[in-house]
């Protein structure tokens, strides 16, 4: 009599569960490393950009003898006299540098002469981990207008060319002969109260919210006076530790306790104050327009 062959066990239901569980573990894991290689890739695009704006900025240095970009500024008088920057104020005006054109003080303006000059690609103004697109000027030419029509279209902020009176007093310069470690322009201020609250001490989830939103507030790309770009993951880069997003140096280097800015919209009140403009939230450029 032929023996019967032994009853192998089938795919059952535990399997399935057990295969599926992990195939959604390595579907998570490969997701997390794409973002990851995205994220980076992102950043270099976004360095890439920021070296581009510093030629930008040097070869506008070599026609305006020497001089960053300035729109129209009424150098203050007196101390008291602070005029408070601005940014995309009339972006469809004929000329940046007439009575009609920007406000004083703007500091998108500003930024716009590398478009308006030397023909930078307003492409080369969005970093590509953020929402922001590049304008394609309405349809019309760079030449119609005179400054960034808004927030949606600008991913970077600049130095603030727009110094108190007694940051010029103390040497400040917006040339090209500035100090090879301060501060041009990063991934864009991100405006929070935070910016006037953090410390040198502070725990790396409260340095999150001073960092821009750009690279998921872990840190931002700072471009330097020598050309060079860093990926940064705190504000306190600047001169001495010096904030990027805040102005005024009310932090000493050597108490973490106390904060490293005053405010945020508003000149650099000495020589190596880094303030770099516009926000991320422009709501308090937005009266002044």
């Amino acid at each position: 009599m032929p023996r019967r062959a032994a009853c192998r066990p089938g795919f059952t239901f535990v399997h399935l569960v057990v295969c599926a569980f992990i195939a959604a573990i390595l579907f998570l894991v490969l997701g997390v490393l794409a973002n990851r290689l995205r994220e980076n890739a992102n950043r270099q695009y976004c360095a890439s950009n920021l070296s581009q704006l510093y030629n930008a900025l040097q070869q506008y240095a070599k026609i305006e003898h020497g001089l960053f970009p300035r729109a129209r500024f009424r150098i203050p008088a007196l101390p008291e006299d602070r005029t408070t920057p601005c940014a995309y104020t009339h972006f469809d005006a004929v000329g940046p540098f007439l009575d009609t054109g920007p406000n004083d003080c703007d500091v998108t303006a500003a930024m716009y002469l590398l478009v308006l000059e030397l023909n930078v690609s307003p492409k080369v103004f969005t970093c590509p981990s953020a929402p922001e697109k590049a304008w394609d000027f309405s349809g019309q030419r760079a030449a119609n207008f005179s400054n960034f029509p808004g927030r949606d279209c600008l991913g970077y902020s600049m130095q603030n060319p727009y110094p108190t009176i007694e940051a010029i007093v103390d040497g400040f310069r917006w040339s090209a002969g500035v100090d090879p470690g301060f501060p041009l322009m990063a991934d864009i201020n991100p405006g929070t109260p935070a910016v006037t609250t953090l410390r040198l001490g502070s725990s790396k989830t409260e340095m999150m919210l001073g960092n821009s939103p750009n690279h998921l507030r872990k840190g931002q790309n700072v471009l330097f006076g020598d050309g060079h770009v860093a990926f940064e993951d705190s504000p306190f880069v600047g001169i001495g530790q010096d904030s990027i997003y805040g102005f005024g140096n009310a932090a000493d280097e050597h108490d973490q306790t106390r904060p490293d800015a005053v405010g945020i919209w508003g000149g650099a009140r000495s020589r190596n104050d880094s303030i770099l403009l516009p926000t991320a939230d422009d709501r308090t450029a937005t009266s002044l327009r």
